[in-house]
């Protein structure tokens, strides 16, 4: 059976209190980053529909979407679905743009939804759900997990930590 709400937020409050975790590596700095893409192909998850993606209509999500899609896969304990909000014409005709958002059912009755995900929101997850508490950036670079908190609680739409 898959953890409750309140089991986050008791896993969130331990992660909180522990100690940082040391040697954290600084990741590769002697990378060139990619060019972006132009175009990309799409294909509507819900409806099958092709497509193209520009990066002038979606700057930052065109190449998001393969490596969110991939990493849903790895999210073990939690049931979560990615949404392509605004993608398809055929779906949504009268979208004002594309969204990627996530879902997560927490139960029967409750879910939460996060708008505006990338692929580093679902590796938080993804590590918090494995028990890590170092988070592996982009080029590798480790920050503590606990940095990341009140991001686990928007996205697993738990209430923000007062203290």
């Amino acid at each position: 059976m898959a953890p409750t709400r309140v089991e986050y937020e008791q896993r969130l409050l331990s992660l909180a209190a522990s100690a940082r975790p040391r040697d954290l590596s600084c990741g590769a700095c002697c990378y060139a980053p990619a060019p972006p893409l132009i175009l990309s192909d799409y294909v509507c998850p819900r409806c099958g529909e092709r497509g193209v993606l520009s990066i002038q209509e979606y700057p930052q999500l065109a190449h998001e979407l393969d490596a969110c899609r991939e990493l849903l896969s790895e999210i073990k304990g939690l049931r979560v679905e990615l949404l392509e909000t605004g993608f398809c014409t055929a779906c949504f005709p009268n979208a004002q743009g594309g969204s990627l958002d996530l879902v997560v059912h927490h139960d029967h009755k409750t879910s939460h939804r996060a708008n505006g995900i990338n692929s580093n929101d679902l590796v938080l997850i993804t590590e918090f759900l494995a028990g890590e508490t170092k988070h592996e950036g982009y080029c590798g670079e480790e920050t503590p997990l606990q940095k990341h908190i009140p991001r686990l609680r928007q996205l697993l739409g738990l209430p923000e930590d007062t203290k």
